[in-house]
């Protein structure tokens, strides 16, 4: 009789195994298949993302765009549109276009209750970033509709100096919102500055390796604060690199449709 209660209770056991494994299993399962990289030849362009992230952008094999992102963050909790999976509706999609290729995110967050256990139903916010390479241009598109909320968010992406710069020296322009307009040479003096240029909205580098031009427009949303242009060359995640980011609240609800539009042209080919 004892035999039987002691081999009941090891099958209890080994059924209780088998279902925590598989519980631990299938969200390792789906972490690894939205982190799982992939890669996207346009033209000139690599693309280098997975299903929850836009990753980086590469032109001629030299990385132009790293570490793309998009967040929410109301209070000490993220809701709001991101790049992760929290609710299931995460999608992401490449589809080709004339002359190139068009890769679109998408999600939507729900609002939870005050212990954070169970989706109330309704809608925090929802977004997509749509990122089409066509030709020698890159267009960044970020939209979405967020609730009122007490939180904030960042939208941001970085370009290392050495491919604005060809890895020599070049001479820039930076237009801000105001009309006024910053120029100087790069590489940047180590002054220990971060903020290069506040309200940018049009840049223009020129060097002898090649000429970039970024274009921004839509950066006065409600509750958008100015976009950045930010020395983070000294950052050990994004060494040699600027950032370029614009941070909002969420306080009266924002509608954001924020484009950016980069161009690359080769030097050799600059009249």
């Amino acid at each position: 009789m004892s035999s039987v209660i002691r081999h009941q209770r090891r099958s209890r056991w080994l059924r209780c195994l088998i279902c925590v494994v598989a519980w631990w299993l299938m969200p390792m399962s789906d972490v690894r298949a939205e982190s799982a990289v992939q890669r996207l030849r346009s033209g000139p362009f690599r693309v280098q993302y997975s299903r929850s992230h836009p990753g980086h952008v590469l032109w001629q094999d030299e990385v132009l765009l790293r570490n793309l992102y998009f967040y929410t963050s109301p209070g000490n909790r993220i809701e709001g549109f991101n790049f992760r999976d929290l609710d299931g509706y995460l999608d992401m999609g490449a589809e080709a276009v004339p002359d190139g290729h068009r890769l679109i995110w998408s999600n939507r967050r729900d609002v939870y209750n005050a212990h954070l256990t169970r989706s109330t139903g309704k809608l925090a916010g929802l977004g997509s970033v749509i990122m089409t390479l066509s030709d020698d241009t890159v267009t960044l598109r970020y939209w979405a509709r967020l609730q009122k909320a007490a939180g904030a968010g960042e939208i941001g992406f970085f370009i290392p100096e050495a491919f604005l710069t060809g890895g020599k020296t070049a001479e820039f322009e930076a237009h801000r919102v105001d009309g006024s307009i910053l120029k100087g040479s790069m590489p940047l003096a180590q002054d220990g500055k971060t903020n290069v240029c506040v309200g940018l909205k049009h840049l223009v580098v020129r060097a002898a390796e090649r000429h970039v031009t970024l274009d921004c427009s839509g950066t006065q949303f409600t509750g958008a604060h100015s976009l950045y242009l930010q020395d983070f060359r000294k950052t050990d995640r994004t060494p040699g690199c600027f950032r370029f980011v614009l941070s909002f609240t969420a306080a009266r609800g924002c509608a954001i449709d924020l484009r950016f539009r980069l161009h690359v042209r080769d030097g050799l080919r600059v009249p």
